[in-house]
């Protein structure tokens, strides 16, 4: 059996359209329809404080000097 997968927002209660499907009139389809929880903006942010936000490596390939460490040993 070939599975095709797509993720729809649903526009109207109780509806859905799915189109350019690779079908043709006759065939015989089993639809699964899983409903996906979505989780608020603001509970988001407190799971992954920094998803969506810009970052950097200033001199990324340079080695770290030692002096730079506060935890090894002198």
């Amino acid at each position: 059996m070939e599975a095709h997968s797509f993720q729809i927002i649903v526009v109207k209660d109780g509806s859905l359209s799915v189109e350019g499907l690779p079908i043709k009139a006759g065939d015989v389809l089993e639809v699964t329809i899983s409903i996906r929880s979505s989780i608020p903006a603001g509970e988001n942010r407190s799971l992954y404080p920094l998803r969506g936000t810009s970052f950097f490596y200033e001199n990324a390939f340079e080695p770290l000097a030692a002096e730079d460490w506060d935890i090894l040993p002198a």
